[in-house]
């Protein structure tokens, strides 16, 4: 299983081994930035554990628009429900990494965040997003997810990816008292100045977070695990392990 996809299906489960355990869910910049598929598809058929994704666009990633695919069905836990019962023909916007050992697709998000309901234009995020309401009921359960236009959405998936790179942390980190904390990244680095269109000379490009309200929303998060990083560095700098190995009980004769 690969770093990133380690991370982003963990986020709940890491939450959990601290003192509140608290289920955390993955945001926009979790799933944006770490998942190695992000397509639109439509569900062709399914059985109790997978189903078989047609791809109808790709955003990022190695798979093709036609190809099939098949995904991990999300399983519903004390902590998160899925917004729908699984059709045929439910059409889906799914941020997906691949399980090296089980050779499958795999959901982003320990609470099913990776995979989101499609309808007409729009996505509806199935996390947290400024967008317009739309409610989803699932009894005993309803649930309300943001709609956003798919181009949108597209479009500033791709633009973070090329204007951001980021480094999953090792999870958990430990205070000095010994405390997991939920510490998301151990860097993220700006890698390009965003430049969709050609400009005047000597004009620059625009700011990545003044190109819509998700970029803005991106930007937003960016800013807030940067300051984390900070805080946890400033707080706890580097030192080295008292834990020290015994070479001369290790030394070949």
């Amino acid at each position: 299983m690969t770093r990133a996809l380690l991370f982003i299906a963990t986020l709940g489960a890491i939450s959990a081994t601290t003192a509140k355990a608290e289920y955390t869910p993955a945001t926009f910049l979790d799933l944006a930035g770490n998942c190695q598929l992000i397509v639109a598809g439509t569900i062709v058929a399914f059985d109790d554990d997978t189903y078989q994704l047609r791809i109808d666009d790709t955003v990022l990633g190695p798979a093709k628009k036609g190809e099939t695919i098949t995904v991990a069905r999300f399983r519903d836990w004390p902590c998160a429900l899925r917004w729908g019962d699984y059709q045929v023909d439910q059409r889906v916007f799914v941020f997906l990494g691949f399980d090296t050992d089980k050779r499958i697709w795999q959901i982003a998000g320990a609470g099913g965040e990776g995979e989101s309901p499609a309808a007409g234009n729009a996505v509806h995020a199935n996390f947290h997003l400024p967008g317009q309401p739309v409610e989803y009921e699932r009894p005993p359960f309803k649930r309300v997810l943001s709609a956003v236009p798919y181009k949108e959405f597209k479009r500033a998936i791709r633009d973070f990816r090329k204007t951001y790179k980021v480094t999953p942390a090792t999870l958990p980190r430990y205070t000095f008292d010994n405390e997991p904390i939920l510490l998301r990244y151990d860097k993220i680095e700006r890698i390009a100045e965003h430049s969709k269109r050609r400009f005047r000379p000597r004009r620059p490009p625009p700011e990545f977070r003044t190109l819509s309200t998700l970029h803005r929303h991106l930007q937003d998060l960016v800013d807030i695990e940067k300051q984390r990083i900070a805080d946890y560095n400033k707080k706890h700098p580097k030192r080295r392990s008292t834990r020290h190995t015994n070479t001369a009980a290790i030394r070949q004769p």
